[in-house]
């Protein structure tokens, strides 16, 4: 009993010496830290709580990097790679009207970089979005209109741009192939009406029926 006691302080005082976890706290720790600076200008998401024993997989500690604006808005992502660390994606903010927002993700490959930016009302819906297509150009998503209570009711088929729309904002009024929503009570989707098909006398209609929170069908 007394040999117990003494082996019982001897690795309590190198825990408190060394400042080691126990087995126990250390499985009851996260798989993953999140480490704020003072401002909350950028964040490292890491793969276990430091310290810890590295093994050969764990070398090169692997890790992402958030950073953000005075306004709290995010403006990069940077992570870790065999290079070295990489930027992943910045965002960009306009404040004229109407507002937007542009992302860029690099390929890293000496190809173009991806390029979308996402333009915005007052009341913070999407007029439209803009992102990079395969042949150099950009693909304009089609008008969106919202009723009274802000439900998308119609919206417009995708066309290419080609009014520089990626850098400056162009009033689109017209309306190429909409489709068409009309909600139930509580907001939901109910019916989906598409554009007639060529060679078709009329729209394809979908009836959503929710059946309870787990399960829908849909009529066409």
């Amino acid at each position: 009993m007394r040999l117990r006691v003494i082996l019982c302080m001897t690795f309590l005082s190198f825990n408190l010496l060394t400042g080691a976890e126990s087995p126990v706290s250390e499985k009851q720790e996260r798989s993953s830290n999140v480490e704020y600076n003072e401002i909350l200008k950028s964040v490292k998401d890491f793969l276990r709580k430091p310290p810890y024993i590295l093994i050969t997989s764990q070398l090169i500690p692997s890790h992402s990097k958030s950073e953000y604006d005075n306004f709290g808005r995010l403006v990069g992502s940077i992570s870790d790679t065999d290079d070295g660390s990489r930027s992943t994606a910045s965002y960009s903010y306009d404040s004229s009207f109407p507002l937007s927002a542009k992302t860029t993700f690099p390929t890293g490959t000496g190809d173009p970089d991806f390029l979308s930016r996402t333009y915005t009302d007052g009341l913070g819906r999407t007029i439209y979005t803009v992102k990079s297509a395969s042949n150099g150009g950009y693909v304009l998503t089609g008008r969106l209109v919202y009723d009274g209570n802000g439900k998308l009711v119609r919206k417009g088929q995708s066309n290419w741009a080609t009014s520089g729309e990626i850098d400056r904002f162009v009033l689109h009024l017209e309306e190429r192939n909409p489709t068409s929503f009309e909600y139930d009570p509580i907001g939901r989707i109910k019916k989906t009406i598409q554009p007639t098909a060529q060679g078709e006398t009329s729209p394809t209609t979908i009836t959503t029926t929710y059946n309870s929170a787990f399960e829908t069908t849909e009529d066409h």
